[in-house]
């Protein structure tokens, strides 16, 4: 009976343990909960994996609007600073001076943020933010679309990688642990999207606002003056033309599909701004993202040194026929194939294997151990990159010698250039486990990307091609267009598709361009003679309907899209206009 009576209170003493511990431990989480929302990692999940933590913590109603109402303190006020900003900037003007305000504004709220979070924006980031103003001063003073669009496509993507450097760990991670991360971050992002509008009903629902507030009666007066602004004006400026042509944007105003489209465009300006901003930078501050460390040692070397020893002894071979034959232009060629023909051709499959190279380089140091024989076998491939780069190049000369100088050229030639620099850092990284490729990466392809944007390409290829042949310019309509086609004069046809980059090259031989509208404006069409060509109704003659001279207006709904103001101001089409408006034949 003792026994039994003793065994009892050992129990019960064992469970009184038991429930302290699981006191100590509820404790624990709570204290953990505090912490993580005072570190800023507030939000409904917890990040913890190998790149995002996924576990959940359980908050309370009252617990969730309050870390609301903390981020919506933080983000919502800058977030729609920006979205306001760039909506005005870039509204009808992504080729304007305005868009420069926008970049400012991007990198400015950047930089908010991260001293905001007490983070210090590192040379790196310091860098990014400079190519990002760079890229949209390099919009308004170029006029080819092209570069304009992949101009704004580095800008968002130098934004992310400033985000991800400033608030995620990737300390010590290779290239591919960044590029996983960052597909990762765009994905999961996604789940905070109705974050901005979540918290702003929070902190308005905790902010009171009394009926008789000045707020309101500002808000009441705008709503009741923007209408009867455009009522009063649309009626004023049919009533009198000079008050028309003074402010006759006002009467655009009143044209229903003017007005949906303006507004659309707007709408979506600010709603794209403002929920990119305020997503991306919640997601990074609520949750512990952390970059995979190291290389991912996940194959045997002895299977990347069969298969690369295999590849880099036919590159051997062929590398030592591209010197003797095309470099040194020694050994006989076949029967009726001469050395010109030889130097043209095969360039972009040359390029195709530069890429897969680097591609198996890239992949032997991401994804197998360390071994000697492999960086050996893997510096063999890179020197053979780097001769068989030399060899598409050369050819590409060679081509560009004899047809002239394209926009798809002209990009082969820098890929190539790009890939010489990203070849050699992955040189390095052979040499180096510790190298951040990555980083080296984002810089090599910035820098020389900026130096594209800005270089004006339709320039080059107007100024190279009008002046391959001298003075001896033939203003002929060329109807062969085979590709083994040789032209034995400029092909005006494709120089008059080049944007106003052009203006000043062609403004230079505007006789025989002008020449050469009128013979193509004869060749299409039937029934006119030589001497009709002094009409502005011809297309030939008529030079305000080449896209180089930017002197043509595309009307629609009677407002004139092409005319420069002062939001959408661009050098090159305001040079362009100068040029060529004595020209224009009303």
């Amino acid at each position: 009976m003792t026994q039994d009576i003793n065994n009892n209170n050992n129990n019960n003493n064992n469970n009184n343990n038991n429930n302290n511990n699981n006191n100590n431990n509820n404790n624990n989480n709570n204290n953990n909960n505090s912490n993580n929302i005072n570190n800023g990692n507030i939000g409904n999940h917890y990040y913890n994996s190998n790149y995002i933590n996924t576990e959940a913590i359980l908050l309370s109603k009252a617990e969730r609007e309050e870390q609301a109402i903390k981020r919506f303190d933080i983000l919502g006020i800058p977030s729609l600073l920006f979205a306001f900003v760039a909506m005005i900037s870039l509204h009808n003007s992504f080729y304007g001076i305005s868009n420069v305000f926008a970049a400012i504004a991007a990198v400015s709220y950047i930089i908010h943020i991260a001293k905001v979070y007490k983070k210090t924006p590192g040379k790196f980031i310091i860098f990014n933010c400079v190519i990002c103003i760079l890229l949209s001063i390099s919009n308004f003073i170029t006029g080819n679309d092209g570069i304009i669009f992949f101009n704004y496509c580095g800008i968002i993507m130098l934004i992310i990688v400033n985000e991800l450097y400033i608030f995620a760990d990737v300390s010590g991670a290779n290239l591919t642990s960044h590029i996983i991360l960052i597909v990762i971050t765009l994905f999961n992002s996604l789940g905070n999207l109705p974050y901005p509008v979540s918290d702003l009903m929070a902190k308005q629902k905790n902010t009171k606002i009394e009926k008789n507030s000045t707020t309101v009666h500002i808000i009441i007066g705008v709503c009741i003056s923007i209408p009867m602004v455009i009522i009063i004006g649309s009626l004023l400026a049919s009533a009198d033309q000079i008050f028309s042509e003074s402010f006759g944007f006002i009467s655009k105003l009143v044209n229903p599909d003017y007005l949906i489209t303006q507004l659309i465009g707007l709408a979506f300006l600010f709603l794209f701004s403002y929920f990119s901003s305020y997503v991306l930078t919640s997601f990074f501050t609520e949750r512990s993202v952390t970059a995979k460390k190291g290389k991912a040692k996940h194959f045997e070397p002895v299977i990347a040194i069969i298969v690369t020893s295999s590849v880099s002894v036919m590159y051997i071979f062929f590398c030592a026929i591209q010197i003797y034959y095309l470099f040194l232009r020694n050994g006989t060629l076949p029967d009726n194939y001469t050395y010109a023909q030889y130097a043209r051709e095969g360039f972009f499959q040359l390029l195709a294997v530069c890429v897969i190279n680097i591609l198996i380089v890239l992949i032997c140091n991401e994804f197998f151990g360390y071994n000697k024989v492999l960086s050996t076998v893997n510096l063999v491939i890179s020197g053979c990159t780097f001769i068989m780069i030399a060899s598409s190049a050369y050819r590409m000369l060679m081509y560009i010698s004899e047809y002239g100088l394209t926009t798809t050229r002209v990009f082969v030639l820098w890929f190539l250039t790009l890939l010489t620099f990203i070849m050699i850092g992955l040189i390095v990284q052979i040499c180096n486990n510790s190298f951040n490729l990555f980083r080296y990466c984002v810089v090599t392809v910035s820098a020389c990307y900026l130096i594209l944007s800005l270089g004006h390409i339709d320039y080059l290829i107007a100024y190279y091609n009008l002046n391959m042949y001298g003075n001896t310019l033939s203003t002929a309509v060329d109807t062969d267009y085979s590709e083994d086609h040789s032209y034995d004069y400029v092909d005006f046809e494709y120089i008059n598709q080049l944007s106003t980059d052009a203006a000043p090259a062609i403004a230079a031989h505007s006789d025989q361009m002008i020449e050469f509208l009128k013979n193509y404006d004869n060749y299409y069409s039937e029934g006119l003679e030589p001497d009709d060509y002094t009409s502005s109704d011809n297309y030939g003659y008529d030079i305000k309907y080449c896209s180089w001279s930017h002197i043509h207006y595309k009307e629609s709904d009677g407002y004139e899209q092409n005319k420069i103001g002062i939001r959408n101001f661009n050098v090159s089409h305001y040079i362009a206009q100068k040029l060529f408006t004595k020209y224009y034949v009303e």
